[in-house]
Order: C-alpha cells, then structure tokens, then sequence
C-alpha cells in the first residue's frame, strides 16, 4: 500500500480526535491524503483475542458523483496489492481482510441508506446542497449499529450552511471535535504559492478559499469589490485599439458592451448597445455603423446553440456579419458556474484597473442590483434580467482568463 505519512498538523487531529470530527480547512492543507489515512482501517485485520474477526466497512460521501472520482481513483492505486476485488460500477471495494469501503453521492441524500458503518467520511460537506438532509437522515444513522465515528471535512461555505451551523449546534458536545486549518498550515505547501493566490484572488474568495475563515459572500451583492473608484469618465474610442464587443442574447433587449483595453491590466467600458425586439443581425448591423473598427468579441456560451435565420447559430451569424477570424472570438464551450463567474469578477475588480463610463446608467444600475441568494445563486426575476450584469462578466473573464478559479 502507499501509505503518505501524516504532517505535524494532520497529527494533531489524530491525537485530538473524538467519535465525531469536523475539520475546516484551507484549500490544499492535504485533506485527500488524511482520508486516506482515514480508510486504511478497512484493511487491517481486526481481530482481537477471544473475540470473532469484524470486517470493518467505511462509507465515504461526496457532494457529487463527479467529486468522487478523484478519491476513488487515487485509493485504488495507494491500496492496490491490498484489495481484493472491486465493484467500478456501484464504486464499493473489499479488501483482503474482508473490509468494505463503500463510495456515496449526496446529490442523493439517501444514498447509504440501511447500511451499518464502522465509520462515515464526508468530503467537501459544505458544498453539498442537501447536506442536512444527508447527514441527518441517512448517515448519521449508518452509525448506530455498529456505533462508529464520522469524520467531516470542508472549506467554508459561508454562514448560510448547514456546515457552519454543524459546528454552532455541536461545539459544546462532549463527543464532537473541531479543528480549524488553513493552507499555510501544510507544511509541504510552499507559502509563496499561497500569497500568490492572495495577489489575484479577492479578500473575502481568499479568506473562505485559503484561510478557512467564515466569511460570507453569499445572499450579498455579486459583486462586492464594486465601488465608487470604478466609475468615471472614459478616455474616448482609440481607433488603434480593438474594441471588446461582449453579447448578450436576448429579443427584450439584444444587448452588447462595448470597452477596450489600452493595456494587459486596464478595462474601459465605453459604451453599450440596447436594442428592443431586434434581431441579431440588427445589432450587428448597429454595430457596423456606430463602431467601425477592429473587434474582438465574446458573451454567452448558449449563444452557440440559438438558432438564428437559415439554422444559424447566434456567434455563426455575428462571425459571418462581422467578418470576423477564429482569434476574434473568445468564448467559452459553455458559460461557467455563478461561483467562478463571481470570483473572477471580485478578483479582476480588486486587482486589475477597471474603469466604466459614468454616464451608463443602465449597466451601473445591473451592476449594483446582482446579488446572490443564500446559497450564492445569482437572483433574477422577470423585470430584472441583468442581461448587461451578464455581458460585463462575461468581457472580464474573456479579457483576464487567467484569473484564478474554484473547483
């Protein structure tokens, strides 16, 4: 087996550890290998004198099957020559000591139902959106029988989370610990990669992200870092300049924002573009006339499959109408979470030079309405499309892609 011995403050769990465990910690502090450390029970041979041998059985839970994977695959490498067989499709393996290790989704929050465990793993729990239900009707209770332990691990999700309210419900219990650990708390992690991440993150992404602190951006504005510095009087149009055209796809309204970027750190934003009961080739057509210069464009990965005239896709036709060349087009395969989408935003708001024109009211208007219910979706109703909120996040990820983004 390839066993990683555990760092000083992996230690520290294992001699503080009680029945029920909850640890917080920082992205990268070496979670995947604890749990690790955690299923080897599954392999040692538990008997003890004068009494009948016990296969051990663990059940370890993930927010989602796609979150599993990389634990499944990485345990039956490290246990290879320990394992007996192995089932792919309902991901259980047996050991050669009769143990079981049995790999759960809590998109299903009963998933691991009637089964006995001698110990339950939940991996990234905050993230998890019917974690309560999981835990308390379908795990928690996996543990009576065989009356074992549970170890529960996450980076914060805010306060508006069964995982921060775990930890305010259970503090005092005298069968519960809690250990807090940031990711400068891995030795084996170079501190110069964390404050690398520090320089393009926000604060508060960085403080949840790194520092494992409750922090919380959820049922808030999106965009948090946005302040008055943001706005101003743009410099005019630079002809030499290509302009940034960013689409969002609509018929009430057909949007567009319009910036440039005089250089790798700077954003203007010019101008925009409404137009009611439009097609796209109108504002193609609006565009040719008001803005007759060099483009680069981005906007709505969905634009993709929308069907136009002559079974055109929407980015077909503005590639066509705009005569545009493969590296005029930056868009994404598909649009990327609300999450990601409002970290690079914070991220590019705090540390890069954004600057938008005063006199746009609208987009200012979007910019400051967006905010994220409690579970940090972004909230739209009928009257509030936000369709400029989406085409300005939408430019800032196409213009600094390299920002950093979660999981």
């Amino acid at each position: 087996m390839n066993i990683i011995k555990p760092h000083e403050n992996q230690v520290k769990i294992i001699k503080g550890k009680k029945r029920f465990n909850y640890v917080k910690c920082g992205r990268r502090w070496g979670k995947t290998f604890f749990i690790n450390q955690l299923l080897i029970k599954a392999f040692i041979n538990q008997t003890k004198s004068g009494k009948p041998f016990t296969p051990y059985k663990i059940g370890i839970w993930f927010p989602t099957y796609k979150d599993l994977d990389h634990v499944w695959i990485k345990a039956k490498a490290d246990f290879y020559d320990a394992i007996a067989s192995k089932n792919e499709s309902l991901k259980q393996i047996f050991t050669i000591t009769g143990g079981q290790i049995d790999f759960w989704s809590m998109e299903n929050p009963d998933s691991g139902r009637g089964y006995a465990y001698d110990r339950a793993i939940l991996d990234e729990f905050a993230k998890a959106r019917k974690n309560k239900e999981a835990w308390q009707s379908t795990i928690r209770p996996t543990l009576t029988d065989r009356k074992g332990d549970a170890w529960i691990f996450s980076t914060p999700k805010g306060k508006h989370n069964y995982f921060y309210s775990l930890h305010e419900d259970h503090e005092k219990h005298k069968d519960w610990a809690f250990f807090v650990f940031t990711s400068y708390d891995n030795p084996y992690l170079d501190p110069d990669e964390i404050d690398a991440a520090k320089n393009q993150l926000d604060k508060i992404t960085f403080q949840q992200e790194y520092l494992a602190m409750d922090v919380d951006s959820n049922e808030s504005p999106f965009l948090y870092s946005l302040t008055e510095s943001h706005y101003g009087t743009t410099p005019e149009i630079d002809p030499n300049i290509p302009l940034w055209l960013s689409f969002d796809f609509n018929v009430l309204p057909q949007t567009c924002i319009i910036a440039q970027t005089p250089d790798m750190e700077t954003v203007h934003v010019k101008d925009i573009i409404r137009l009611d009961n439009a097609s796209i080739y109108k504002m193609c057509d609006h565009i040719k006339v008001k803005f007759p210069y060099y483009w680069t464009v981005t906007g709505d990965a969905s634009g993709r499959a929308r069907s136009g005239t002559n079974n055109l896709s929407y980015w077909q036709i503005i590639r066509k109408e705009l005569n545009l060349s493969d590296s005029q087009i930056k868009v994404r395969p598909s649009n990327m979470s609300h999450r990601n989408s409002q970290v690079i935003c914070n991220s590019v708001l705090e540390h890069k030079k954004v600057l938008i024109n005063k006199k746009l009211i609208e987009l200012i208007d979007d910019l400051e309405y967006a905010f994220t219910d409690e579970s940090g979706k972004l909230v739209k109703t009928t009257d509030r499309g936000l369709h400029f909120f989406d085409g300005f996040r939408y430019l800032l990820d196409a213009i600094f892609p390299n920002v950093l983004k979660l999981k």
